[in-house]
């Protein structure tokens, strides 16, 4: 009797370990995308995936980051505005000696700003530290479109660092 209750006790046990860990990170990805693909287009048992990739990881990028951006679109902004492009052009030599030389001054200190705005974007780079945000998976496969004809295409994914849910896709 006692090795029995022993017998289900490591059974139980053993049970709950299995739903107790999570899928791996490839089979909860794969899963996402066929449920994707399933919801997606109008004939949903039509889906059917050819290859995957392996999951890799993303990471943040100073490009994406908002304040990166802000101090950009700054630089961009100012140097439209600007007079360098004037001065590198030769646009004041029909002005007045006076004129064209208070233009050259004021160019000079514009360049100076320039590169201290372009130092900022730079320094910039090199501090910003790159977080993981997420997964991703490239998924070749065929489906039916809405006439009903076969199609073959390739589709990247991005998945939240969780693994719940696809954020994003992208037709290859």
């Amino acid at each position: 009797m006692m090795l029995k209750s022993l017998a289900i006790v490591v059974l139980v046990i053993g049970m709950m370990s299995c739903h107790s860990n999570p899928l791996p990170l490839q089979e909860k990805a794969e899963i996402l995308v066929k449920e994707w693909g399933e919801s997606t287009y109008p004939y949903p048992n039509s889906y059917d995936s050819i290859t995957f990739t392996q999951v890799d990881s993303l990471f943040s990028t100073y490009s994406d980051d908002p304040a990166f951006v802000f101090i950009s679109d700054s630089i961009e902004l100012w140097l439209s505005k600007s007079n360098i492009h004037k001065n590198k052009a030769g646009l004041w030599s029909d002005k007045d000696e006076e004129t064209a030389i208070s233009y050259m001054r004021l160019s000079q200190l514009e360049i100076k700003y320039a590169e201290r705005l372009i130092g900022l974007k730079d320094n910039f780079k090199a501090r910003y530290k790159s977080e993981h945000i997420g997964w991703k998976i490239r998924n070749k496969y065929q489906v039916k479109d809405l006439y009903g004809v076969v199609e073959t295409s390739n589709r990247l994914f991005y998945f939240d660092k969780e693994m719940n849910g696809i954020t994003e896709s992208f037709k290859e």
